[in-house]
Formats: structure tokens, C-alpha cells, sequence
């Protein structure tokens, strides 16, 4: 390709992608322009790659997004061969880890695991440079994941700080290799640990003293006795996206009320436990109860004593939010609730979930499972798709919420007795994880809840 052709498709690649519209008609149509091009013109693959998996996700096409992974893949690697870049596997550039999200913790997780898995014990590199270094949001995290990963600050090859876009780049947020397969990272995670689990390894993380000493004195100041068992709590809601005007109309879908969360901290409480609400000051504040502790909102939240209160909490209640990953790291129980879009599962085989049910306002009714999870609704990340397909997402109540909590507390005590309907049950709804989501099945639906969905039909 010439560099005026380049210039040119590049042009109307970004025309088709920064319109950024509420219909879906531009994303398939820069889906359509990027795959007829990069399939003559390898060097469109590599410089649309994020674009396009983005394009993909947002329309719910995870088939079309992992083909698209698959093919710069098998492409870097040639590249690599061919340049003499064999020994080169960086991430980095505009998919800093260590000063965005949460979740991208999980992600780190995820590939160092694969990479033990498959026999590949060298550290990974991640390019940061200087000016990058200084917006680390989260040094001591930082400081537990150098045990797998290397910094470079100096540009191995000195060609890579300016082009993000340059093929020696793992695509670290989107997608993780599993044996010279292209995976989707949310779908990695889940596999990997899954193998993980089977092999019986340890978590990769652990906590340090230096962390133990800060949360125990921060939780004492806060009204935790040393020694009680707690457990942290953690429910997004609109005040994630307070200072991002427009942002939440993308996926507020996740956000949940704290207020229908009184009745699990009370089950937590009663039985002499504390709850520690975990999260920021941007989040509405909770009423003051005993046994309840309000971190969110205090002065004395630093990054050890959040890492503290990931890892020593009994167990951790959340919702579908970057938080939630975190306790997986340290191999700490979950439970998720008010869990959405329905197809996601968490990645543990100890953890419980209930989720958002799919009501159709045309049809006045839930849609089924296998409604939802054989259609594109099951992965969908997008507030406005639900808009228009005139569906919408039903919070679950205190009482799912509690009763989910209270089943959590007696499986982590060994006093559960599952029947032989409660059994059939999961396998039934597993059964149909297995088989549409790419998420697979691991953890378990809680009883209760799972009882109320097969009450109303909806495991059919």
C-alpha cells in the first residue's frame, strides 16, 4: 500500500468510526469497509484492529470480534518472524494497566495464568513511559504484579512509543492467547481459570504484611474490632460516571441501588459479622446501621487498605463492576448480584450469583434464558440496544439479594444441602451457559433466585 492509499482508507475508516452514532448503522458499515480492506492491505489489520474489535463488541458480534483477534494474531506473529522480532511481546500504549480500570487487574490475572499454563514462565514486558509512570493510580497493586510482569521504560527497538498501532503490541484489554488461539478477554478469564482451578494452583497473589498492618489499623479507626470477620461490599451506581457527562447512557444498565441491599447487610450483621462498604465518595451514601461501615465515603481510603479489604473480607458482595475482580486475585469468595448483561458469569468455581432479569415491555413478560442467552441481548454492553429493542433490565429485590447472601454465608460454613431438584436445576440453566455464552458456567445461580426463575417459566 502506498502511503496517499493509506492516508486515504485510514480517512474514511476514522469518518465511519468517530461518528459514534445511536444507531448501529455506521459500525456495521466501518465493520464491512475494515474487513474488505485489511484482507488486501495487512497493514489497515494492524492500525484499525481496536477499532474494529471495538465496532464488534458494540454490536454484539463476539464471533466476528474473536475472528478479528485471531487474524492479527496469526499477523503479529508472521510480522515478528519476518523483522526478527521473535523475542518482543509487549503490551502497553494506550492500554496502560496500571491507570484505568479495575477490572484490567483481572485481565493481567488472566494472561499470566495462560502463559504458566502453557509452559511460558517469562515475564511479560509492559511498555510505560515516564510521563505514564507518574499517573499510576494504584502503586501497591503495582508492587504485587512485578513478581510477573517487567517494566520497560526504553523503547526495546525504538519503534514503538509512536505507533500504538505497531504489530510487536498485544492486544492486553481485548484478547489473551490460549495456545496460539485468539480469545476474547472476558471469555479468557473464565477458561483460563477454569484450567486453573482443575490444576489446582494457587492464587497468583497474596497479601503482604506491609498491607495487613495499614487495613487493620485504618478498620480499627473505623469502628472494625481486630479479629471480627467481615465482608466487603461494593454496589456501582450512577455516581460512577458523576464527573462523565453523557458516559452513563452507554451501560448504567449495571447500576444497582444500595438501598435494596439493607436486607443482606442484617443477614450478615445478625450473625456477628461486619459489612464494609467499599467504593468512593462519588457514591450515594447508605444509611447508618450497626455492623456497618461506610468506607466509601471516609477520609482514610488508600490502595493498601482497599487491597486489605478485597483479600480478608469472608467473603465479597457486588455487583457487575471492575471492583468484583478483585477478590478473585487473592482467591477470595464472591457474590455477585443484580449481575448483567445475562450471559456473564463470574470466574470462580465458589462464587454465587443472581442477575438481572430481561423484561420485554411489548410483550409484557420476562424473556427466557434461552431467549436472551441464544440472541445477541445475552452479551449486549450497550443501554441504548436495550432502549430500542424496548427491553429492560429488573433489579433484583431485597429479598433475592438477602436470601443469596444467606446461602453464600451457609456454603462458606458447609451447611448447604442441595436436593435432587436443585441439582437438576443448575444443571439445566448450566447446561444452557455451556452452550451460549461464551462465558461458559462456572460458580454457581443462586437457589433461591433460581427457584423464583423456573417459577415464572424462564428456564424452558
Amino acid at each position: 500500500m502506498n502511503l496517499l492509499s493509506e492516508k486515504l482508507f485510514s480517512a474514511l475508516l476514522r469518518h465511519l468510526h468517530e461518528k459514534r452514532p445511536e444507531t448501529e448503522k455506521n459500525y456495521k458499515l466501518f465493520l464491512s469497509v475494515y474487513n474488505f480492506l485489511s484482507q488486501r492491505y495487512p497493514e489497515i489489520l494492524s492500525r484499525w484492529r481496536r477499532q474494529a474489535y471495538y465496532a464488534a463488541w458494540y454490536l454484539a458480534e463476539d464471533k466476528a470480534m474473536q475472528a478479528i483477534m485471531q487474524r492479527y494474531l496469526d499477523y503479529s506473529k508472521a510480522f515478528k518472524i519476518k523483522n526478527g522480532y521473535e523475542d518482543i511481546n509487549i503490551c502497553g500504549g494506550n492500554e496502560n494497566i496500571f491507570t484505568i480500570a479495575y477490572n484490567l487487574n483481572a485481565f493481567l490475572d488472566t494472561h499470566i495464568k495462560s502463559k504458566v499454563l502453557d509452559g511460558r514462565n517469562e515475564k511479560i514486558a509492559v511498555l510505560i513511559k515516564d510521563a505514564d509512570l507518574n499517573r499510576i493510580q494504584n502503586q501497591v497493586m503495582l508492587k504485587y504484579w512485578l513478581k510477573y510482569i517487567e517494566i520497560q521504560k526504553e523503547d526495546p527497538k525504538n519503534l514503538f512509543f509512536e505507533r500504538n498501532d505497531s504489530p510487536v503490541f498485544s492486544d492486553f484489554c481485548w484478547a489473551a492467547e490460549i495456545q496460539n488461539r485468539a480469545v476474547y478477554i472476558e471469555y479468557a478469564k473464565c477458561e483460563i481459570q477454569e484450567k486453573w482451578e482443575e490444576s489446582k494452583r494457587k492464587p497468583l497473589l497474596k497479601t503482604e504484611d506491609s498491607e495487613m498492618e495499614v487495613g487493620i489499623n485504618t478498620m480499627k479507626k473505623l469502628g472494625l474490632p481486630e479479629g471480627s470477620w467481615f465482608v466487603s461490599l461494593h454496589v456501582r451506581d450512577s455516581g460512577y460516571y458523576k464527573d462523565t457527562a453523557g458516559a452513563a447512557e452507554m451501560d448504567n444498565y449495571r447500576d444497582a441501588d444500595i438501598d435494596a441491599y439493607y436486607g443482606a447487610i442484617k443477614a450478615i450483621t445478625s450473625k456477628g459479622g461486619y459489612v464494609v462498604r467499599v467504593g468512593d465518595p462519588k457514591m450515594k451514601t447508605i444509611n447508618k446501621m450497626d455492623g456497618l461501615i461506610d468506607y466509601a465515603h471516609s477520609e482514610l481510603r488508600s490502595n493498601a487498605c482497599d487491597i486489605y479489604l478485597f483479600s480478608q473480607c469472608r467473603f465479597f458482595l457486588g455487583t457487575s463492576s471492575g471492583p468484583i475482580l478483585n477478590p478473585f486475585l487473592f482467591g477470595v469468595p464472591v457474590l455477585g448480584t443484580n449481575y448483567a448483561p445475562l450471559a456473564g458469569r463470574l470466574h470462580a468455581s465458589d462464587s454465587l450469583l443472581t442477575q438481572k432479569l430481561v423484561w420485554s415491555e411489548d410483550e409484557k413478560r420476562f424473556l427466557t434464558y434461552k431467549e436472551v442467552l441464544s440472541s445477541k441481548i445475552g452479551i449486549s454492553w450497550s443501554t441504548h440496544r436495550y432502549k430500542n429493542l424496548k427491553l429492560k433490565l429488573i433489579d433484583n429485590s431485597d429479598e433475592d439479594i438477602a436470601e443469596a447472601t444467606r446461602e453464600m454465608m451457609e456454603r462458606l460454613e458447609g451447611r448447604v444441602q442441595d436436593t435432587e431438584k436443585d441439582q437438576k436445576l443448575q444443571h439445566q440453566i448450566n447446561s444452557m451457559y455451556k452452550k451460549y455464552s461464551g462465558y461458559g458456567a462456572m460458580g454457581r445461580i443462586a437457589k433461591n433466585f433460581l427457584e423464583k426463575a423456573d417459577r415464572l417459566g424462564l428456564l424452558q
